[in-house]
């Protein structure tokens, strides 16, 4: 199941190279915003509804776990994927108790990323439905 244009994305990386790749592989299922910076993307995601938000754990001044913190704070069932080329365990596991969807090594095929993308989504929806079951 492919997202609709209505979806929207969040793509945050300080590479401009890896940012375009991402952006376009994504471009193809949804409507996708980037940011180079935690501070581009916070601005954004105040002013725009955003629904999915891929991040660098590497970015210039607040990193990635930073972004992941501010974001869940702001909108707690967006999900969130880190990405990372030189990511830890230990990060992995701190993005995941933090609330991230999924945790991405670099480099990975358009494929992956959409697969990972439309899972984090679906889950998501699956989570609000459940709430309104209960409700």
């Amino acid at each position: 199941m492919s997202g609709t244009p209505k979806t929207r994305v969040l793509v945050v990386d300080d590479e401009p190279s890896i940012l375009l790749e991402i952006a376009g592989t994504l471009k193809r299922y949804y409507d996708v915003l980037t940011a180079t910076n935690a501070e581009d993307a916070e601005r954004i995601l105040a002013s725009e509804r955003v629904d999915l938000l891929l991040t660098d754990l590497r970015l210039p001044g607040k990193d990635g776990l930073a972004l992941l913190e501010a974001a869940k704070a702001a909108v707690p069932d967006l999900p969130v994927v880190l990405l990372s080329g030189h990511g830890t365990i230990e990060e992995a596991v701190k993005a995941i108790r933090l609330g991230a969807a999924d945790f991405l090594e670099k480099p990975f095929g358009p494929e992956r990323l959409q697969v990972t993308a439309e899972r984090a989504l679906e889950l998501r929806a699956l989570r609000r439905e459940n709430e309104r079951l209960r409700e």
